[in-house]
């Protein structure tokens, strides 16, 4: 599994911000959370399942003394990972996405992936502004500066290639996450 650009912040709940198992690659994410951990990786005793986590171009709150290990496991933490606050651009209200856009201080901005090639991103960020920006990308979901991804003459947004699905809502110690994939934004690309 991959997990590209999306914003780990705000967590309130019980346990880790993220429990993990399997391959998965976490690159160009915010990891920002009251949490003991930020990441975790879930053991699953006897499947014979190994963990291999790969961390790349994130900004993780504690570096990696905020990643839960597990006996077996391995982790790729590079060098390119950083440590501290995101400095989002805050308001008063935790409840609008806009809450966790990077401020001009960030130091997530143009701090994501050098080459987004064969990344299969979308062209627009979160907010619908364009995803590369001054030829560099930020971590998080939101890019930040970026003007809007749809030009003069698009009336609309265009339909999210994927669709995410969390259950349950409100989020316990365990959340089931759903992804749709939709794949006609890049079959018109083609």
């Amino acid at each position: 599994m991959n997990i590209t650009n999306c914003t780990f912040a705000g967590h309130t709940g019980n346990g880790e911000a993220l429990m993990i198992n399997g391959n998965v690659t976490i690159s160009n994410c915010i990891s920002y959370n009251n949490r003991s951990k930020e990441i975790a990786i879930n053991p699953m005793d006897g499947t014979g399942i190994p963990t291999t986590l790969t961390l790349e171009n994130n900004l993780i709150r504690n570096g990696y003394s905020d990643i839960w290990p597990w006996i077996g496991c391995t982790i790729n933490y590079s060098e390119t990972n950083i440590t501290g606050n995101p400095l989002f651009l805050g308001g008063d209200d935790t409840h609008d996405p806009l809450y966790y856009s990077l401020s001009a201080a960030s130091p997530c901005i143009n701090f994501g992936t050098p080459d987004t090639e064969g990344l299969g991103l979308l062209p627009y960020d979160l907010a619908g502004n364009w995803r590369i920006w001054d030829g560099c990308i930020d971590m998080g979901c939101y890019e930040y500066g970026s003007e809007p991804w749809v030009g003069n003459n698009d009336s609309v947004l265009p339909v999210p290639s994927e669709a995410l699905s969390v259950y349950p809502n409100p989020l316990s110690q365990l959340a089931t996450i759903l992804v749709d994939t939709w794949t006609a934004l890049q079959e018109a690309a083609a």
